[in-house]
């Protein structure tokens, strides 16, 4: 009984073992899918989110709610009132957006999750992506010149993304900026319009990313936290480079301190003060084991 005891144990122990590692070796490094992946990325699963995605300006028509899946963000509309243009902007001079250059960011992606089955029958099945840039305060559509045109009823503009997808899972939009020559320099405001009439729905955002190449952003899955393992991975396993020798000068030859007649006798004194931490110990054993066999040698007589 007591054998068939400590084998259930045993086993228990074994597969507790594995289910940890199972859980901690949740991913592999892929040297293929650490290429392809964001260059700068964002997520909004955090307590403080929704005032950090209000500190480059104010949201229009949405409400943000802070939640552990990402920024909640929740539309006015009603039936008889449909909600027109609502729109909010990401964080862009928040520090983990602030290394963003124009010239090296050739797509956006968002992560998001909508039910595009309750929006407006007359909304347009279209997210749109507004920026402006330091170099031109101007704001600029994606996948179309500036507002000036969008004003004069311009609408040959090409869509910079496919627009929703009909599920409630997560889905990816893409914007491909490498085509637009408004996109330059560092980008000083990134507006997300998401409908332009809709109803009472809530929209959630996880998070954003920024690729170097389109067709990289085209087959990313959206898995933020597969790109933060790669990410640590990366850190964990950087080489640490040699260290390089930098030729030092020779000291100048300094005279060597005369010996004062003080600094002998302190040294004297401490010399003087070993000996007698070692002899003193010493002398009050021999003299406890005289001692002892004095008084030994009495008791036998």
């Amino acid at each position: 009984m007591k054998k068939k005891l400590a084998f259930f144990i045993l086993f228990i122990f074994l597969l507790s073992f594995v289910f940890v590692n199972a859980e901690e070796n949740e991913y592999e490094h892929d040297d293929e899918y650490y290429e392809k992946m964001p260059y700068i990325w964002m997520t909004f699963d955090y307590e403080g989110a929704a005032a950090d995605m209000t500190s480059d300006g104010n949201p229009h028509g949405v409400e943000l709610i802070d939640n552990k899946e990402g920024i909640i963000v929740k539309m006015a509309g009603e039936i008889n009132d449909p909600l027109s243009d609502p729109y909010f902007y990401f964080p862009v001079s928040h520090d983990r957006l602030s290394d963003i250059f124009c010239e090296e960011v050739q797509a956006i992606a968002l992560v998001i999750k909508t039910d595009v089955a309750i929006k407006h029958p007359d909304a347009v099945n279209q997210p749109e992506l507004f920026f402006r840039t330091v170099q031109d305060p101007t704001f600029a559509r994606v996948g179309h010149p500036d507002w000036t045109d969008y004003f004069a009823g311009n609408e040959t503009w090409a869509p910079g993304t496919e627009g929703y997808k009909a599920t409630d899972d997560w889905q990816v939009l893409v914007f491909d900026m490498s085509q637009n020559s408004y996109w330059t320099s560092i980008p000083d405001r990134l507006r997300l319009d998401l409908f332009d009439v809709c109803l009472d729905v809530e929209y959630v955002v996880k998070g954003i990313a920024f690729f170097l190449q389109p067709e990289h952003a085209l087959e990313w899955d959206g898995d933020f936290d597969r790109v933060a393992f790669e990410e640590e991975y990366a850190k964990a396993n950087q080489p640490t480079p040699a260290p390089t020798a930098e030729p030092t000068e020779a000291p100048e030859e300094t005279e060597a301190p005369k010996q004062t007649e003080s600094t002998t006798t302190d040294e004297k004194d401490i010399e003087n003060m070993t000996w007698l931490y070692v002899v003193i110990p010493v002398a009050i054993i021999v003299v406890l084991v005289v001692v002892f066999i004095i008084v030994r040698k009495r008791k036998e007589r």
